[in-house]
């Protein structure tokens, strides 16, 4: 294989409602952060968790379906690929940051959820619309996702969370 892949697939819950910058030609930047917890056995056998943040970046009209649609706590899916950048800050420190660069997302937070703690709205996102640099899925009842086929989520670790055990 002469090529290379930069692939990144997480899921996780929003530890921060997405936030968004526009842009005078137009353009829009959100941001958000996501924990994924894994759950372990140390040496004695008591079960650990270890939580990891990562930072989540969208463009355009993806930005803004999360931005409407997403809220602290909800669980989504991230598909994209991984960045690293560097700039200098106000202090002239030297600053490096690691980012997930998301084209997919889909929620995962069940409609009913959502509606019974006021997050849900009535309407649904667009899909893939033209110039976009993502696509977004919401929750449907009853519906299948319109999003590519996506890996299985890991089961085992999941049954041993329950959802009101999150770790924000």
């Amino acid at each position: 294989m002469n090529g290379s892949l930069n692939k990144v697939m997480l899921i996780g819950n929003l530890g921060m409602d997405p936030e968004i910058r526009y842009f005078e030609d137009g353009r829009s930047l959100g941001r958000m952060r996501i924990a994924t917890t894994e759950f372990y056995r140390d040496r004695e056998g008591n079960r650990q968790e270890r939580t990891q943040w990562h930072t989540v970046v969208v463009r355009n009209r993806l930005a803004e379906i999360c931005h409407q649609y997403l809220k602290k706590g909800n669980k989504i899916f991230v598909e994209g690929r991984i960045q690293y950048r560097e700039y200098t800050d106000n202090q002239g420190q030297q600053r490096y940051v690691t980012e997930i660069v998301a084209t997919h997302i889909d929620f995962l937070t069940p409609r009913s959820a959502q509606a019974s703690s006021g997050q849900y709205q009535n309407t649904q996102p667009q899909t893939n619309p033209a110039g976009n640099s993502g696509t977004a899925s919401a929750p449907q009842a009853a519906a299948p996702s319109t999003a590519p086929e996506k890996p299985a989520e890991p089961q085992a670790p999941a049954a041993d969370n329950p959802e009101d055990d999150l770790p924000f």
